[in-house]
C-alpha cells in the first residue's frame, strides 16, 4: 500500500484469510493511525503470530481470536499501551502460549486494559504468578477470561485489587486448591463461570448473595 491515508478501523473476520501477514514488512503494519483491528476466524494456521504489531500503538480494539497464529505471542505486542480491548481467544487452535515473554511481561503496559481474553492459550502460570500479574497491570479491568489457560492455583486473593471486574471466566483450568471465599467481594460481579477447575471445599453462602450475580457455572467443580 502506498496511500493508507488515516485507516482507523479493518476488520477482516471471517475472510477466510491465510496468508499475507509475515513479521514486520506487512503492509497492514504500516496501518500506524488503527485504533480498530479485527482479524478473527481466519485461517493462518501454519504461521507463528508475527512481529509488527507492536508498530500499530493507536490500537484500542485488537481481535485475534481464533485466527489460526501459533507459537509465543511476542513481546512488541506489550507496546500496545492505548489498549482497551484484547483478545486472544484460541478455542479452535490451541497453539498460543505465553512463555518468554511471560503474561506479566505482556500485559504491564496496559493500564488502560477493560477485557482481556485468553481462552486457549498456554500461559503455564502458577495462581501465585498470573493473579498478581494482572492485578498489579491491568486496574481497569472489566473482563477476565483466561479459559483453558493451563492455569494451576490457587487463586490468589490479589485478584480482589480490581473492583471493576464484572465477568470472570476460568473454566477448564487445573487449580487443585480451595474454593475461593474472596469470590464474594467483587461488588460488580456479573458471570462467575469456574467449571471442572478441580476446586474443593464448599461454595461460600455470601456468593449467592452478591446484588449483581446473574450467572455462575460451578460444574465440575470437584471435591
Amino acid at each position: 500500500m502506498r496511500h493508507q491515508g488515516r485507516v482507523s478501523s479493518l476488520d477482516l473476520s471471517g475472510e477466510s484469510i491465510s496468508d499475507g501477514i509475515s513479521n514486520a514488512g506487512s503492509s497492514l503494519f504500516s496501518l500506524v493511525f488503527l485504533e480498530n483491528l479485527s482479524l478473527a476466524q481466519n485461517s493462518f494456521s501454519s504461521i507463528d503470530l508475527p512481529f509488527g504489531f507492536g508498530k500499530l500503538t493507536e490500537l484500542r480494539y485488537l481481535n485475534l481470536s481464533n485466527s489460526g497464529f501459533s507459537g509465543q505471542i511476542p513481546l512488541d505486542f506489550s507496546n500496545l499501551t492505548r489498549l482497551v480491548v484484547l483478545d486472544f481467544t484460541n478455542t479452535i487452535y490451541s497453539s498460543l502460549m505465553l512463555e518468554n515473554p511471560n503474561l506479566e511481561r505482556l500485559i504491564h503496559n496496559f493500564t488502560r486494559l477493560r477485557e482481556l481474553y485468553l481462552d486457549g492459550v498456554n500461559i503455564s502460570a502458577k495462581g501465585s504468578e498470573w493473579c498478581h500479574a494482572i492485578s498489579s497491570s491491568l486496574p481497569n479491568l472489566r473482563v477476565l477470561s483466561l479459559s483453558n489457560a493451563y492455569l494451576t492455583g490457587p487463586i490468589d486473593s490479589s485478584l480482589v485489587k480490581l473492583r471493576s471486574l464484572s465477568v470472570i471466566r476460568l473454566d477448564g483450568n487445573t487449580f487443585s486448591s480451595p474454593f475461593p471465599e474472596f469470590f464474594a467481594d467483587f461488588p460488580s460481579l456479573r458471570i462467575l463461570t469456574i467449571s471442572s477447575c478441580n476446586l474443593s471445599g464448599v461454595v461460600p453462602a455470601k456468593l449467592f448473595q452478591v446484588k449483581s450475580l446473574e450467572t455462575i457455572d460451578l460444574s465440575g467443580k470437584g471435591s
